[in-house]
């Protein structure tokens, strides 16, 4: 696997416009919340993003929040439960509040490119909102361009190749958005495309067209990594054959992010927070005996991380 030559973070972005953010890397003591849909929150189950980016920064013990949703969007309509999609976008923020993250990795538009020009403009007025809300929090963000769809795996091609050619003008205007607050960005789309584009991929990157297979989000993970390392030289590589110690790593990831995942998005939340809580609400303390698992486990995870560097 690809070694670092260059100690940096993945959250590094020059040229995008004129007035692109200054390099900075992850820090011991980061804590990365990831933001965004379905792309993001289905990483958690096998954890190559977050390896990239662990291994990224080698000598930092950084810890890692996915607050991913299925089918969000950028006002977090899909956070909102029973209530307002503005009750949803709060839930979002407050999400946020909760892990206190240093560094947010934001990745948002396939659910809205679904419905093309006619949603454009409120999606990108929308992510403003958005970008304006998590600078308040932290002026370390990096903004993903949507990856495209998969015509040749979807159930529907003719549809994926129309999404897909919004994506193109939605990462346009991603790209001038991290240019106008001065923010990382990273253009997972154009790349990819090229592989699920045409028809030259012998193996899939989706199992449906949309979502991704493992060997996808190894491929997302290098491009995220790769994308922004170029000019400092560094690199690192998940989609080749993890050694046995970065297998265990990735392993540990994942478990943690189960634990998490049962702390941030408990089962039967009406019951234990909303509006059936009278009911069994006093069964909410439970939530909270998650956080010292967690904990343990990312002090898990910076043990093997250096195993893996070794």
């Amino acid at each position: 696997m690809t070694r670092l030559t260059v100690i940096a973070c993945v959250l590094i972005f020059t040229g995008i416009a004129a007035s692109a953010a200054e390099p900075f890397p992850l820090r011991d003591g980061d804590v990365v919340a990831f933001v965004g849909n379905t792309f993001l929150e289905r990483d958690q189950r096998d954890g190559y993003i977050e390896l990239a980016l662990t291994l990224s920064a080698p000598n930092a013990d950084v810890s890692f929040r996915n607050l991913g949703w299925s089918g969000d969007t950028v006002d977090g309509r899909a956070r909102r439960y029973f209530g307002s999609t503005e009750e949803g976008y709060k839930h979002l923020l407050d999400h946020l509040d909760a892990v206190k993250p240093t560094v947010i990795v934001v990745c948002y538009g396939t659910n809205e490119a679904f419905d093309g020009e006619a949603r454009r403009a409120g999606f990108i007025e929308g992510y403003s909102r958005l970008l304006e809300d998590l600078r308040k929090r932290t002026e370390r963000i990096l903004l993903v361009s949507a990856p495209p769809l998969e015509p040749g795996s979807s159930p529907a091609p003719a549809v994926a190749k129309r999404v897909n050619q919004e994506i193109t003008k939605q990462s346009e205007a991603v790209r001038e958005l991290a240019g106008k607050y001065s923010l990382g960005f990273v253009d997972l789309f154009t790349p990819m495309h090229k592989m699920v584009g045409g028809g030259n991929d012998t193996e899939p990157l989706t199992d449906n067209g949309l979502h991704l297979t493992p060997r996808g989000y190894r491929i997302a993970a290098n491009e995220i990594v790769e994308g922004v390392a170029e000019s400092t030289n560094a690199s690192t590589d998940v989609a080749e054959a993890l050694s046995e110690s970065e297998e265990r790593l990735r392993q540990a990831i994942v478990e943690k992010n189960m634990l998490f995942f049962h702390r941030h998005r408990p089962e039967n939340e009406t019951y234990l927070r909303g509006f059936r809580k009278h009911e069994q609400g006093n069964n909410a303390a439970e939530i909270y005996a998650f956080e010292p698992l967690v904990a343990e486990k990312d002090r898990e995870i910076f043990e093997r991380r250096k195993a893996a560097m070794k």
